[in-house]
């Protein structure tokens, strides 16, 4: 059946920038920001308020069971992604956005999971293709297809869809509220940074090294240092820093990003990168983990240059205070944030699995890959 057979689209509410207030009101307006579009949950960040006077219709207000969803934005990745409401909240959507309200002969929710699937993916897909202005018309997101059971079939989808959807953000509210700690005793002696680590800045230059893997910036994920896969394409560009796995790679570029790198492998790197390498006196983990403190994120953005894109003063960073006890302990306190991260990582594997099996559910609502 078509979208619009089981359910009705409503768009959401305009209004004028002098209608913006400066402080939270009871008129808050939600924007393709406020979906998160890989868990397509609600993100509650940066909501919009407008003055208490401004009306508003009560229809473009977000209640229980709606479905919503992203209908113009600058970005491809955010067109069309949706959200599940569960409760009556207190927001209204604004006018690049929209609601999905289920009629009789659909739950919201099966409706929602399809609107999750890769058949829906390329539905949008279709739709925007070779299109500069990114903008969902109401007409051609109701004339979407999807597959029909009887309501009875529908509960039962949506019951095990909804189990594994729960298993997924439990694991990922471990993922992401997980922060590794070092707990300080004050007996430690705190030495500076430069004391017991330099800075290396060779640059990649001979044809050896210009054939290794690249690293930038977006290759390094925020607070946890994890490498991105694909670092193995070499990039062309200017130049470039060498490292190796002696090495931990800290970004002085917009450091409250706080990325850290601790790779394994030889390469090359952006300049905003700075490979430093750790003396006898500190282990390498036990240094990268230091970095990626707030502590360190915080002397940094204390010390920065530049607004739009600022950058670590890398002499402050040097000359920062660090606790450094005997190579015995850095093992141990090593040893135990790693212990830690093999559960964090488990959990990021359950998300990745239970991901799969939603895929494959999808898939045989759709019909394919029954074989």
């Amino acid at each position: 059946v078509k979208l619009g057979e089981v359910c009705e689209f409503i768009r959401g509410v305009t209004y004028e920038k002098s209608d913006e207030s400066s402080v939270s009101t009871a008129v808050a307006v939600l924007r393709a920001n406020n979906i998160n579009v890989d868990s397509h949950t609600l993100d509650r960040a940066k909501i919009k308020y407008l003055r208490e006077d401004v009306g508003l219709p009560a229809e473009k207000r977000l209640r229980k069971g709606d479905i919503f969803i992203c209908t113009a934005s600058g970005s491809k990745d955010h067109l069309g992604k949706v959200a599940f409401i569960t409760e009556d909240i207190p927001y209204f959507f604004g006018g690049f956005m929209g609601a999905i309200r289920s009629k009789a002969k659909a739950l919201p929710n099966f409706v929602f999971h399809l609107l999750t699937s890769p058949a829906y993916d390329g539905f949008i897909q279709g739709l925007t293709a070779g299109v500069n202005i990114n903008n969902l018309k109401g007409s051609d997101l109701l004339s979407f297809k999807l597959p029909l059971p009887p309501l009875e079939e529908q509960e039962r989808i949506v019951a095990e869809l909804g189990g594994y959807r729960k298993i997924i953000e439990g694991a990922r509210q471990i993922i992401a509220n997980y922060k590794p700690t070092i707990k300080i005793d004050p007996k430690w002696p705190m030495v500076k940074l430069g004391e017991v680590c330099r800075q290396e800045r060779g640059i990649a230059s001979s044809k050896s090294e210009l054939q290794l893997p690249y690293l930038g910036l977006e290759d390094i994920e925020s607070g946890t240092g994890r490498i991105h896969s694909n670092t193995s394409t070499n990039k062309a560009v200017s130049t470039s820093f060498a490292f190796g796995s002696s090495h931990v790679l800290y970004s002085k570029l917009r450091p409250y990003l706080n990325k850290v790198a601790l790779p394994d492998f030889k390469g090359r790197c952006t300049t905003e990168l700075i490979p430093i390498l750790p003396s006898d006196r500190i282990q390498r983990t036990y240094l990268f983990w230091l970095l990626l403190r707030q502590e360190t994120v915080t002397v940094a953005m204390g010390g920065k240059t530049g607004t739009q894109m600022p950058r670590a003063d890398m002499e402050l960073i040097m000359n920062m205070e660090i606790p450094v006890p005997p190579l015995a302990i850095q093992r141990k306190i090593v040893a135990k944030i790693e212990a830690e991260q093999v559960l964090v990582e488990a959990n990021r594997k359950l998300a990745e699995i239970f991901e799969e099996k939603i895929q494959a559910k999808l898939a045989e609502i759709w019909g394919e890959g029954t074989n």
